[in-house]
């Protein structure tokens, strides 16, 4: 283990022993292990081995509350230190391990390939030790990684299959220390399209796709493992659900290939169905009939698997939202459009009601009032940065929002492309048109306690949109310097925020 320090790393080692070293115990070697990542960092607490038994604050927690005192005061003073210059100028997903002994010098360990597989390997071995702890040993484990590139992030699909004396069981997920693996993928000097894991009998085997002969992983062939038969129903249930979804759409129209990822955070901070960690399934995708270009939802739909027993009667909250727009629109166009964030933040509320499928069923229509804040526009995943939905001033006329930073959108409009139900595996889903409309049409019975005055209002706002003929659609902005009523594209001129270039 070798420190390899700059000459201003080591001045910063210096002083970080400065600060530990009175408290360190003499003749005890403390560890520390650092991920880094693209926007900081992961750590382990403290720990050191004693009689070969690895002691951490949940070991010390089980065992001696002495134990645990120690290693938080250790812990405390660290974090008070500038460890983090140590390792924050590394590349995102490089593990770091620091090595602190009453006094000695700091030393680093930053890890080769090598070092991540031997520590996948003892990491698993670990895994074993415990399930061995709690008289239920385990025969065998095996992962089968398969990656893909979604927007500015490669993610990952997983299966994972735990053998033991007692069950077979299998996830959707890396059981073992997912970090190890992210860093293993980010070390290696080409992409991967897959990764095996297999451990038995103490013994690692690694394969991917490509190989890496010098690191002894060899070319990994296989398209997919074992699984329990509980989890093989429930992603054959998940993938019928995805088909017939699908399906539904290219009956629609023609579906764009291209996929908007989201960003769900903030205001936006409900899961979707699927809840996946290792990858992106919270998706919008265009679908274009002859004459309209529809932004629809994709996965809210989706099985619930992690808890598919609770709801193995249920394609996700049952309902998809979408929003028509009138004419061809560019994808690109839409991609970056005020009403991609809008959208987002009403499947958001739908997410966080509990069951909007049950509310759409009994009222048919229903409208949600917005402030123009309320609206996150880095709902969409980009590697540009720059690339977030545009505001609200690009689509509404100041006017029609501005009196009291208000506007709304209405839920449940038929449409001539989409039909407002379909069937899936689980269940009929609904197909719900969002339609925003400007403060004007905010009547104040739509917030009221009276039922019946509230679907008096919203006869009048679809009123209103039938004088306009407008039914469910809405042009790609209200403001008029974009339009032009004598052009053939789609009533759009040149405009910075819709450039010429995207709409040729």
């Amino acid at each position: 283990m070798t420190a390899n320090y700059t000459t201003e790393e080591l001045e910063t080692s210096k002083k970080i022993m400065g600060v530990l070293n009175d408290h360190l115990k003499d003749n005890r070697v403390y560890f520390k292990e650092v991920t880094t990542s693209k926007n900081g960092s992961s750590s382990k607490g403290i720990y050191y081995f004693e009689d070969g038994i690895k002691v951490n604050r949940t070991y010390a927690f089980d065992k001696y509350e002495k134990l645990l005192n120690d290693l938080k005061s250790v812990d405390k003073l660290l974090r008070k230190t500038e460890l983090s210059s140590l390792y924050r100028n590394l590349p995102a997903k490089t593990k770091v391990m620091f090595r602190f002994q009453k006094d000695n010098p700091l030393q680093r360990k930053v890890y080769t390939i090598e070092d991540l597989i031997e520590d996948i390997k003892q990491d698993l071995q670990e895994r074993f030790d415990e399930k061995e702890n709690s008289n239920n040993s385990m025969i065998s484990f095996e992962s089968l990684i398969k990656f893909e590139q979604q927007e500015d992030e490669i993610n990952s699909f997983v299966d994972t299959t735990e053998v033991s004396t007692d069950n077979t069981a299998s996830y959707c997920f890396y059981t073992g220390d997912r970090d190890l693996i992210d860093c293993l993928v980010a070390a290696l000097d080409k992409p991967l399209n897959t990764l095996h894991i297999h451990y038995k009998d103490n013994s690692l085997s690694l394969e991917a796709l490509p190989n890496f002969p010098k690191y002894n992983i060899k070319l990994c062939t296989k398209s997919h493992i074992t699984l329990s038969p509980a989890y093989e129903k429930i992603k054959n249930t998940f993938n019928e659900a995805l088909t017939q979804r699908h399906q539904c759409y290219t009956n629609i129209g023609t579906l764009d290939d291209r996929i908007l990822y989201l960003s769900i955070g903030g205001f936006s901070d409900a899961s979707w169905p699927e809840d996946s960690t290792t990858h992106n399934s919270s998706k919008f995708r265009v679908i274009y009939t002859k004459t309209t270009s529809i932004l629809i939802s994709d996965g809210l739909s989706d099985v619930y698997k992690s808890n598919f027993k609770e709801n193995s009667k249920y394609n996700g909250i049952g309902a998809e939202f979408y929003i028509e727009f009138q004419g061809i629109i560019p994808f690109d166009v839409i991609k970056n459009h005020f009403c991609v964030a809008l959208l987002n933040s009403v499947t958001q509320i739908a997410l966080r009601h509990g069951d909007f499928k049950a509310l759409m069923l009994k009222y048919s229509t229903t409208t949600i009032e917005f402030k123009k804040e309320n609206i996150n526009l880095w709902s969409v995943r980009s590697c540009d940065d720059s690339a977030d939905s545009h505001d609200i001033s690009t689509f509404f006329k100041e006017e029609q929002y501005s009196k009291a930073n208000r506007f709304g959108a209405f839920l449940g409009m038929e449409s001539e492309n989409v039909p407002k139900k379909s069937a899936m595996n689980l269940e009929e889903i609904l197909l719900i048109n969002v339609k925003p409309f400007s403060e004007e049409l905010l009547f104040e019975e739509l917030v009221g306690e009276n039922p019946s005055e509230q679907e008096k209002a919203r006869k009048r706002i679809l009123a209103h949109f039938k004088t306009q003929q407008e039914g469910n659609l809405i042009p790609l902005t209200y403001l008029s310097e974009y339009v032009d009523k004598t052009s053939s594209n789609s009533g759009i001129v040149e405009a910075e925020i819709f450039p010429t270039s995207l709409l040729s």
